[in-house]
């Protein structure tokens, strides 16, 4: 996997990375994130696995002190990073492919709260993205899954009402197409 600038519609190009994860003749890197200072964020492995990258010049993001992880597993489908994270203390959740999010953070700062309010689909790889509504903070966490077939489906940390449904949403049912959630 190789971390490549680019900039949209003539913008400027940003810094390239200069500290990244490398993982030579293996298929595992699945998803990126960005701290919002955009000095570099982590990179999601197949496994479960967080690992920090930087633009060059700029030291490694804190590594993870808590996360899943499944070795030899490919389950992890999605992160997200809490947009208050900074290089030195970060937190979020991992999607695995039955729709469980498991927290991450870093060793300084604590665990978010436990998601225990959504889907979860046993035994079938349908879970594809999640999207966090934009006023969670990682004691107040609310969001949606997107399955396999296009459905959007709430969820919520503990204590936490789950958010309105979403509809209309496109759904594709039997047809495993969706790939991606993304709100503003």
């Amino acid at each position: 996997m190789m971390l490549r600038p680019f900039a949209e519609a003539g913008g400027a190009t940003p810094t390239a990375a200069g500290n990244y994860p490398y993982f030579p003749g293996n298929d595992v890197a699945k998803k990126i994130t960005l701290l919002a200072s955009g000095l570099g964020g982590y990179v999601l492995d197949i496994f479960g696995g967080i690992h920090p990258w930087s633009v060059a010049g700029q030291p490694l993001p804190v590594a993870m002190g808590g996360y899943p992880y499944w070795a030899g597993a490919n389950v992890a489908r999605d992160i997200y990073l809490d947009p208050a994270a900074t290089a030195a203390s970060a937190s979020g959740y991992v999607l695995d492919f039955y729709g469980g999010l498991h927290p991450f953070w870093s060793s300084t700062t604590t665990s978010p709260i436990a998601i225990t309010n959504g889907p979860y689909w046993q035994g079938q790889d349908l879970a594809r993205a999640i999207w966090v509504q934009p006023t969670a903070t990682p004691s107040t966490t609310t969001g949606y899954v997107l399955d396999a077939y296009g459905g959007i489906h709430p969820f919520a940390g503990t204590g936490q009402a789950l958010p309105p449904p979403i509809f209309p949403f496109g759904s594709w049912p039997g047809q495993a197409i969706a790939q991606n959630l993304w709100g503003g």
